[in-house]
């Protein structure tokens, strides 16, 4: 749960730095609530949880996929939504 409540983040972060108009600190935010909860896990239950491990790299698999971290920002994308737009309307 807290992973998904992490990975759910990211958009949020990015819109809100970009609205005070801070440089993006996306991969940042995302990255150290991601390594949070591994290390609650490590120090509560002195030991490491291979979910926690797997959590963080899949958490923070879209940064790596998508140069930028937003998935928007890739034309690729943009055109797909385009598409869809245009066929539901």
């Amino acid at each position: 749960m807290a992973f998904a409540m992490v990975s759910l983040l990211g958009p949020g972060v990015g819109r809100l730095s970009a609205l005070v108009g801070m440089p993006p600190a996306t991969l940042i935010v995302v990255l150290a609530l991601a390594l949070s909860v591994a290390v609650f896990d490590r120090r509560s239950q002195h030991r490491r949880y291979s979910v926690s491990l797997w959590g963080v790299g899949l958490v923070l698999l879209p940064f790596l996929l998508v140069g930028s971290g937003l998935p928007g920002a890739v034309p690729v994308w943009r055109t797909v939504t385009d598409w869809i737009v245009r066929s539901v309307w």
